[in-house]
């Protein structure tokens, strides 16, 4: 059977991963016994996920790509969609049909029946913004 676990020891645990805020950090640094070492800051490798990828950012949490569906800072576009796109580098505004969305770029349809793909980073840096048509 495990012993339970104190809250400190495992606030402790969670700043040596570089995980806590560093309020807590602060907390169980002032807190701790003789016995355990000293902390006074939180430094660390930034968090992986599985792959070894730095997490996403607040702001990356916005915009969501998943082949057919796309995520874009709350709403849901799915493929077939209208959108209304905004090129903000031209100053033009456009219709279109969104297809697909990837990591790295979205695929839309113009209604003459080209293809444009929009670079992920420039959606993210704001020169450029979809939305749903409004019927």
């Amino acid at each position: 059977m495990l012993d339970s676990l104190d809250k400190s020891e495992i606030d402790e645990d969670l700043i040596l991963l570089g995980i806590a805020r560093e309020d807590e950090a602060q907390a169980v640094a002032t807190l701790s016994s003789s016995s355990s070492p000293k902390i006074n800051t939180i430094s660390g490798p930034p968090i992986l996920d599985s792959c070894n990828n730095a997490l996403l950012s607040e702001a990356d949490n916005d915009i969501y790509a998943g082949g057919d569906r796309f995520l874009y800072f709350g709403q849901w576009i799915t493929k077939g969609d209208q959108v209304l796109v905004s090129d903000f580098s031209s100053g033009g505004r456009y219709t279109a049909k969104f297809v697909t969305a990837t990591e790295s770029e979205v695929v839309i349809q113009r209604p003459d029946g080209s293809k444009t793909r929009l670079q992920m980073n420039l959606l993210k840096e704001g020169k450029h913004h979809i939305r749903l048509k409004e019927s």
